[in-house]
């Protein structure tokens, strides 16, 4: 009896000596963040070690930090334009636009045809709606990497932008060509020729739905290209569809609502579409409106009031919704 006691003492001992040794070890290792401090204060002369901790402080979403980081990085080895890169995303993600777009210009200055540089300052004239210098800036990408899908993506954007569909719709075929699975290619294509009522929208929705059936966007254009152009029950089956794998789009509801309320004619069908927007948007004036519709139509004149009431709280003087207003008015006089 001595002796087991004896032997789960030392168990013990051993065991808790051993959980002091884990925790002064993890005390002694420290976080990611303060082992790359404490490797920079080793190593002061490494950039490689700045753009490491910097990347940690953008994951903590402290980008002044990360900011700073990059920028000693460059201080050690201006000649690596991927860290000048690095800086201009972080001074766009802070809002620091004339930063970044100072840090581009020093990166196109001294490497006219960086591929990168020039695409950033695509992306950035086209923010800004700077159509013939996004074309300007992604020519230089293409001149130097003519097979570059986002280059051409981003020209297609600024002819659309500027409104010469022709261009827009060739650049956005380029990008396809290029990368076969460029999803927002598609989609855009699509959006083009859905404004043309040109059927073959449908085949450039169906296309980005095979690259990412998980993204709404090309579900709700095909369903509204079928609505637009009296596809009725495909519109229908297609946004059924979109309600399954995203029961909290609002718009999937209300256009179901429209459908059977204003095509259909079958108001107590259309209402709890439009209810069930409104769950998912409560300032969704709108469909507070048509469920008013609904309500009026099928005599329930009180809930109905409430409804274009509703729909007034989030559009002041909204003229419909007056004129229901008025119309039940008239209605419970008689």
């Amino acid at each position: 009896m001595k002796l087991l006691l004896f032997f789960i003492l030392i168990t013990s001992a051993v065991s808790f000596s051993s959980c002091v040794n884990q925790k002064a070890n993890k005390t002694k290792e420290g976080t990611p963040l303060e082992m790359a401090s404490l490797a920079i204060d080793k190593n002061p002369d490494n950039p490689e070690l700045y753009m490491k901790r910097a990347e940690l402080y953008e994951k903590k979403m402290d980008l002044n930090n990360a900011i700073v980081d990059v920028q000693k990085a460059i201080q050690l080895d201006n000649k690596n334009y991927d860290n000048y890169i690095k800086l201009a995303d972080l001074f766009l993600a802070s809002n620091q636009i004339q930063g970044s777009i100072s840090i581009l210009n020093s990166v196109l200055l001294n490497e006219p045809k960086n591929v990168n540089a020039n695409l950033k300052m695509a992306e950035l004239s086209l923010m800004f709606k700077r159509y013939t210098n996004t074309i300007k800036s992604a020519n230089a990408v293409l001149e130097a990497d003519p097979y570059n899908a986002k280059a051409f993506f981003i020209k297609g954007f600024a002819f659309k932008e500027y409104g010469d569909t022709t261009k827009a719709i060739q650049s956005f075929i380029e990008a396809i060509k290029n990368n076969p699975k460029y999803y927002e290619a598609n989609v855009e294509i699509g959006n083009l020729f859905r404004s043309k009522k040109d059927p073959i929208a449908i085949t450039y929705y169906q296309s980005a739905i095979n690259i990412d059936p998980t993204k709404t966007d090309s579900y709700y254009n095909l369903a509204l290209f079928y609505q637009q152009n009296d596809m009725l029950n495909k519109a229908q089956d297609t946004y059924r569809k979109l309600i399954e794998l995203d029961p909290k789009f609002p718009y999937s509801y209300f256009n179901m609502g429209y459908i059977l309320l204003e095509i259909s004619r079958t108001p107590d069908e259309a209402a709890p579409y439009f209810a069930k927007a409104i769950e998912q948007k409560p300032d969704y004036y709108e469909a507070h409106y048509n469920l008013g519709l609904c309500l009026e139509e099928m005599g329930d004149l009180r809930n109905a009031a409430e409804s274009y009431k509703n729909a007034l709280k989030y559009y002041n003087n909204y003229p419909k919704a007056i004129e229901g207003l008025n119309r039940i008015d008239e209605l419970m006089k008689r």
